[in-house]
């Protein structure tokens, strides 16, 4: 058997010529179905086998972050609450209700149920989101500016329900006919909504093209206010907020390897003062102002007992 022979493999059907999912290529390879629930003796397919493993193993390390989190960044939530609140109970419950812990609680429990109803792993993949911070400026994008959004998004029905109007005073009988007409107001709204926002031409791609020129005139009205300006708008919206986002990183990330984090000068400074050809920056933040030794000092002062400072640790703390 030809492994790329598309007949053979069930690619094809050969009496129909069309595609078939029964037997793809890739679970000839490791001679099993691809059908996700059973197989016809009543086994689990290969894909089901696979991701059942996979869910096992995603299980196992959600709930090794989850008590990873318990362990140690509820202590140190609780404490930072007890000392501003000093209210015991309050910060158990504030370290608990720590939105990260509360996150991994709740992926747990997806990622359990995942066993059962397989359709849950699909939700896990939302977690890109909390591990990628382009993918978190992606969404940020849309809840950012979600007042300019909603307020434009209204201005877009109020002026899609005045063209439904005409629509359905005086071309109702040019729309197709279907569930989906202008034998109603509502319905005639609902078909301005459904099909004039997604159908590149407007509205006019769902009515007869034996038109006249009135027609034409509001079929290129509404291409041009409804999908021309108003729907770009919302897309700027979104598009101006990811980019101003995504500056706003690019300035943290350089500000965070071009300067001094004790200091704060420019890389650029030490490196035009270096005589030695070498990298004057780099000397500076490992010998000079190297930020792990002030964070070795300052545990240092936190664990040493007051009474055994010197003068300069006297001052720090």
């Amino acid at each position: 058997q030809s492994m790329y022979d598309p007949f053979e493999l069930g690619i094809l059907d050969p009496d129909t010529k069309e595609a078939t999912c029964d037997r793809p290529w890739l679970d000839e390879l490791f001679d099993s179905y691809s059908k996700y629930s059973i197989e016809d003796n009543g086994s689990p397919g290969f894909t089901a086998r696979l991701l059942g493993i996979l869910n096992i193993v995603n299980i196992g390390l959600a709930c090794f972050t989850l008590v990873l989190y318990l362990v140690v960044r509820c202590p140190v939530r609780y404490m930072e609450t007890v000392e501003k609140t000093k209210k015991k109970l309050y910060s158990v419950f504030v370290a608990l209700t720590d939105k990260m812990t509360v996150y991994y609680f709740v992926y747990v429990v997806i990622a359990i149920l995942a066993g059962q109803y397989p359709i849950c792993q699909s939700y896990l993949l939302i977690d890109v989101v909390v591990k990628d911070s382009t993918t978190m400026s992606v969404l940020m994008a849309v809840i950012i500016p979600i007042k300019q959004l909603g307020a434009t998004l209204v201005l877009l029905v109020f002026i899609t329900y005045m063209f439904a109007y005409i629509f359905f005073l005086g071309y109702a009988n040019e729309m197709y006919p279907g569930p989906m007409d202008c034998s109603t107001l509502g319905k005639c709204l609902w078909t301005n909504i459904d099909y004039g926002m997604r159908l590149s031409g407007g509205i006019g791609d769902f009515m007869k093209h034996e038109i006249e020129w009135d027609r034409s005139i509001w079929d290129y009205l509404y291409f041009l206010i409804v999908l021309v300006i108003l729907l770009n708008v919302v897309f700027g919206i979104i598009i101006d907020t990811f980019s101003e986002l995504r500056n706003q990183k690019n300035e943290r990330l350089a500000d965070t390897t071009g300067k001094c984090f004790i200091c704060g000068i420019d890389k650029l400074d030490f490196d035009r003062a270096d005589d030695t050809g070498a990298s004057g920056f780099k000397r500076h933040i490992t010998h000079d102002h190297n930020m792990w030794n002030y964070l070795y000092f300052i545990i240092f002062i936190w664990e040493q007992d007051k009474d055994e400072d010197d003068g300069l640790e006297l001052y720090v703390r």
